[in-house]
């Protein structure tokens, strides 16, 4: 079995009546993507230069700060000021997604798996830069890569601790767990390159299962009672998703907050409430559950 038809049983299997859309979805060439960093600059600011530049954006309906690029390539804004000086960041809708649900107000946040730094610069800019957040990386160059984008994003708040969230000390207490969960990234795969699928292996597969287990028990032990956590993977797959979630209600200690987002392209679930984003041209696969501590 060739890794594309691997790839395509493991979807027939949990969406046996969406497979062709979600197969066409990871064939689609993704649009370029990308928030502007409101911790150093302003949306009028960033729109008036890229329109001098003759860069055409088209805002997104779940956040203000977020923009698809109407025509061009990742080159295209990476050759700019704004971008050197951490203006605007290069992201994914799909993984703007998690902090949007998490919505983190004040107090402590954990990202338990923070490199690149995406989603933690962007919780830092949702909270104006003024909530503490702590940061894991348990490997050190990705730590190194997380480190430049704080700095070069202005999120001054943050702490790095260079070490596997699973081995935070228990007296550690968070008000907000981001646990973007290491996954097989079933929603992310470009089946355009095959050779580059071959790690897409179902030892993969269960190994991640693993670590998202561990990971998801580590969260809600650290988070505070009554507080939140968004469980989130780049992967489509139930095992990964749905089966984790069911395994942490199983603890009694945490219930489904339901997540009001309007998203185009969400796929069926048997929890209410949770939101797998199908593939396509503008996201990529991406799976979000927030659960609060009873």
């Amino acid at each position: 079995m060739s890794t594309i038809d691997f790839i395509e049983s493991k979807i027939k299997s949990y969406y046996p009546n969406h497979v062709e859309a979600i197969m066409a979805g990871l064939k689609a060439p993704k649009k370029v993507t990308f928030r502007i960093n409101t911790l150093k600059s302003s949306i009028e600011a960033v729109l008036s230069t890229l329109e001098k530049q003759g860069l055409m954006v088209t805002p997104v309906d779940f956040s203000e700060i977020a923009f698809i690029l109407n025509e061009g390539h990742e080159q295209d804004l990476q050759s700019l000021d704004i971008y050197d000086q951490g203006h605007i960041y290069l992201q994914s809708l799909s993984s703007m997604l998690p902090p949007i649900v998490l919505n983190p107000q004040k107090g402590d946040i954990l990202d338990m798996a923070a490199a690149p730094g995406g989603k933690t610069t962007q919780m830092a800019a949702l909270t104006h830069g003024l909530c503490t957040i702590t940061a894991c990386e348990q490997n050190p160059i990705r730590a190194q890569k997380l480190k430049y984008n704080l700095d070069k994003q202005g999120a001054t708040k943050v702490t790095v601790i260079t070490k596997d969230a699973r081995q935070l000390d228990d007296f550690f207490r968070f008000d907000h767990i981001l646990l973007d969960a290491p996954c097989s990234g079933s929603g992310t795969l470009d089946l355009n390159h095959e050779k580059h699928l071959q790690n897409f292996t179902d030892h993969l597969i269960q190994k991640s299962i693993q670590t998202q287990k561990a990971l998801i028990l580590k969260a809600i032990e650290l988070l505070k009672p009554k507080q939140t956590m968004v469980y989130s993977t780049c992967s489509i797959l139930k095992s990964e998703n749905e089966d984790i979630v069911k395994f942490a209600l199983k603890t009694n200690k945490v219930d489904i907050v339901p997540i009001d987002l309007n998203i185009e392209g969400v796929l069926p679930s048997d929890i209410p409430g949770v939101i797998t984003v199908m593939p396509s041209a503008l996201y990529e696969g991406f799976f979000i559950a927030l659960l609060r501590k009873k």
